[in-house]
């Protein structure tokens, strides 16, 4: 089993606060778990040109081909665990949790903002080191969407790891390019504002890829009217994908962290707001609409017709 210790060193020797997400965070994650948990959990048997070779993702040039493809259950959770102690590792050295004295604490329970053990927050910034919190303790809460960006190779005969590309390359869609993610994380905000429409704590939605641009527009209009305070990728080493994909908007909405001093000034902007009490600024919001909109949108198991719903209702 995989110790808070384990991760702690691992992040040390790797100096995430330094690199953030990166090629080398990638391969510690593999080489960690795969001396627990084996190829199998990790990495897709492929036969190719007669020899069998181990990919974290089906490659697109052979993905065609093959007749059968599996899909690895257990890597999905093996990864969340991975990638929240990676950004609470990360947050707990940005200068203003050190200077305020706050911590950062990974599935917190809040029942004020709806926040219960069966749908915790990955990741908050709070006054106080426990798991069940008062929204009163919260400065930020953050939504992590995070997985393998590259895709990787294992020779088991060295026991080697070799890059084979980024996600253009492969059949996978990492972090906030699958489309349930984007859904999943931004319904979980849209939830916890309907809790908490009398002040501001800021809802980052977390991830290591670019966001694709066909959900911008709701991302925009989201980060408009408070219900998300932007996306945060705490990738900075995929510039070189362009097309389709945003990196950075004007309006603060999607931000790519360079480095540890880049996230320190948006971890600064963010707390500041929670502690200026600002109002949420939304249109037409009486003593109902909360309990109008939650009863609206209960039974609607599909996260994009519900937040379809919570746009309309607020006329954007």
């Amino acid at each position: 089993m995989v110790t808070e210790h384990d991760f702690e060193q691992l992040f040390k020797e790797l100096k995430i606060y330094e690199t953030l997400w990166s090629k080398d965070v990638e391969k510690g994650f593999l080489k960690m778990y795969l001396k627990e948990y084996g190829i199998d959990s990790l990495f897709y048997k492929v036969e190719e040109n007669d020899n069998i070779r181990y990919y974290t993702y089906y490659p697109s040039s052979i993905s065609r081909n093959l007749k059968k493809k599996d899909t690895i259950q257990s890597r999905n959770a093996l990864i969340g665990e991975f990638t929240e102690k990676f950004v609470k590792y990360l947050f707990s050295r940005t200068e203003i949790v050190s200077e305020k004295k706050l911590y950062v604490v990974n599935d917190v329970i809040c029942p004020e903002l709806g926040l219960t053990a069966s749908s915790p927050a990955d990741i908050v910034i709070s006054s106080k080191n426990e798991r069940v919190l008062n929204k009163d303790d919260i400065y930020l809460i953050g939504e992590i969407k995070m997985s393998l960006v590259w895709n990787w190779s294992f020779n088991p005969d060295y026991n080697s790891l070799t890059e084979e590309g980024d996600f253009t390359s492969h059949t996978g869609q990492p972090s906030l390019l699958r489309s349930d993610s984007v859904l999943k994380a931004i319904g979980k905000a849209v939830n916890i504002r309907l809790y908490n429409f009398e002040e501001v704590i800021p809802i980052v939605i977390i991830c290591n890829t670019p966001l694709h641009s066909s959900y911008l527009e709701k991302i925009d209009n989201l980060f408009s009217k408070y219900f998300i305070h932007g996306i945060l990728s705490l990738n900075p080493y995929l510039k070189n994908v362009h097309g389709n994909y945003i990196h950075n908007t004007e309006s603060g909405s999607v931000v790519t962290i360079e480095n540890l001093s880049h996230l320190n000034d948006k971890m600064f902007d963010l707390i500041k707001e929670k502690e200026s009490k600002k109002k949420i600024i939304i249109k037409a919001i009486d003593g109902n609409f909360r309990e109008e909109l939650q009863r609206e949108i209960r039974y609607i198991k599909n996260a994009d017709e519900a937040i379809d719903i919570v746009l309309k209702r607020l006329g954007i």
